[in-house]
């Protein structure tokens, strides 16, 4: 994560958990990060699925965070992200110049504690392969990666682990993250 965003110019706020709180100078180069973390987690065997947003604005820093209505946003923006997918406002689309191409209109959203809906775009990530999510840990797997496989009602099931495997099979089976 912090060798990416060196790359890109940006810095490593905080982390909270498997949380990030980025800040780049440039709305391009914010971009440029989103979709090289997601390039490279996608080159990953075993690795959890990467939901990220981002957006464009003023923000306050006071004792070494930055606050304000842009982070608020950016985090609600993340927070409706899926697996898998990269999402931007409307507001940074215009001011990175990302070509029309390169993204997908989603339209306006509606965004908790958000009071006029915002304008989503999903980044276009190139080549993205769908990766199976392990059923009890949500880990995303694929053929090469899975440790455990299973045939459960009429499809294989893919697993990071024996203990992922035995705990499905006793029951304790936890909803993959979206």
């Amino acid at each position: 994560m912090r060798a990416h965003a060196a790359a890109c110019d940006g810095q490593v706020v905080k982390q909270i958990g498997d949380e990030f709180m980025l800040v780049f100078p440039l709305p391009g180069s914010a971009i440029a990060f989103g979709v090289a973390i997601h390039a490279a987690a996608a080159d990953e065997h075993q690795f959890p699925a990467l939901r990220s947003g981002a957006h464009v604005g003023p923000v306050l820093f006071r004792a070494g965070d930055y606050l304000g209505a842009t982070v608020n946003l950016t985090a609600r923006v993340t927070a409706v992200a899926e697996r898998d997918q990269f999402l931007v406002t409307g507001r940074l689309r215009q001011a990175a110049g990302i070509a029309h191409a390169d993204v997908v209109n989603l339209g306006d959203r509606a965004l908790k504690g958000v009071s006029d809906p915002v304008d989503l775009f999903e980044v276009g990530l190139r080549d993205r392969q769908t990766k199976a999510a392990d059923p009890v840990c949500g880990m995303q797997l694929d053929e090469r990666s899975a440790e455990m496989r299973l045939a459960w009602g009429g499809e294989e099931l893919l697993f990071c682990s024996r203990d992922c495997l035995e705990r499905f099979v006793s029951g304790e089976r936890a909803e993959v993250p979206r």
